[in-house]
């Protein structure tokens, strides 16, 4: 087995996430000053604001999250700032999620606080607002920057695990994701740089990848909080190594923050 990068354009790398735009490509849309998005569209029955997190946080720091209660298909996101909002949407519009083709529009607010209950309505339920300022999961700050920004992808049907245990196995690997997506995996290849384990997984479509990447992503597993990232890499089998050179440098990229957080995502992100 050995891995096939697609060949992309050497874009420059950023020590700080203001400094990265992805509108900045001829032909995309114009940002927006907004920090905060409207998530519309979304599977009710499937997502809380853990889920919504575990996706938006690979393009950015979430702060506050808030599914609205009279529509519950929609969502309020705010990222660090503006700059995060725009690479979110820019990666993250019209992906298949859960069935469904969600919708991203930058909104009116810069801030998400906590709805206000009228005394004549229904309580709302716990799940509906998220606080993750203090969240240990953030990936755009301090020495974290610049791997995170060098692996910012489209959703795909491969993902990315690292901060694995040393003597993970590929059934290991697969029991991160609930059972529902095990049939859905094409292959798992586990490898080792530096002494330190990581994986790919292929799933059958860039979908399930995202859905089984929402559910997963930061769970603690074995006192390690697995992080979970899209890739552009794919698993062939092959006995041509000629990529060696550029999997070790790949390998290497995503190891600078594969570190033990010790929090339990089941529980709380903050």
């Amino acid at each position: 087995i050995s891995y096939h990068f697609p060949i992309y354009p050497n874009y420059p790398i950023y020590n700080d996430i203001t400094q990265f735009h992805p509108f900045s490509v001829e032909g995309t849309s114009t940002p927006t000053e907004s920090n905060v998005l409207l998530v519309s569209n979304l599977c009710e029955e499937k997502i809380n604001c853990n889920i919504l997190f575990n996706l938006f946080c690979l393009y950015g720091n979430v702060l506050r999250i808030k599914i609205l209660f009279r529509k519950a298909d929609h969502a309020l996101i705010q990222m660090e700032n503006s700059t995060q909002s725009n690479t979110a949407l820019h990666y993250l519009k019209g992906v298949t999620f859960f069935g469904k083709n969600i919708c991203l529009f930058p909104s009116k607010y810069q801030t998400v606080s906590p709805s206000v209950q009228k005394s004549n309505e229904s309580p709302q339920p716990l799940n509906f607002y998220a606080d993750y300022t203090s969240s240990k999961f953030h990936r755009f700050r301090g020495n974290n920057i610049q791997a995170a920004l060098k692996h910012i992808y489209f959703p795909s049907a491969t993902l990315h695990v690292s901060n694995l245990g040393e003597n993970v196995t590929e059934e290991h690997v697969k029991t991160i994701f609930n059972e529902e997506f095990w049939k859905e995996i094409i292959t798992i290849k586990v490898f080792q740089f530096n002494q330190r384990k990581m994986a790919l997984v292929q799933f059958k479509d860039a979908e399930l990848a995202t859905n089984a990447l929402s559910l997963s992503n930061n769970l603690l597993i074995n006192g390690r909080n697995v992080r979970l990232a899209f890739s552009n890499a794919q698993i062939q089998d092959s006995s041509d190594k000629g990529n060696s050179d550029e999997i070790n440098n790949y390998e290497e990229d995503n190891l600078e923050n594969s570190t033990d957080l010790g929090v339990n995502v089941q529980n709380s992100q903050e």
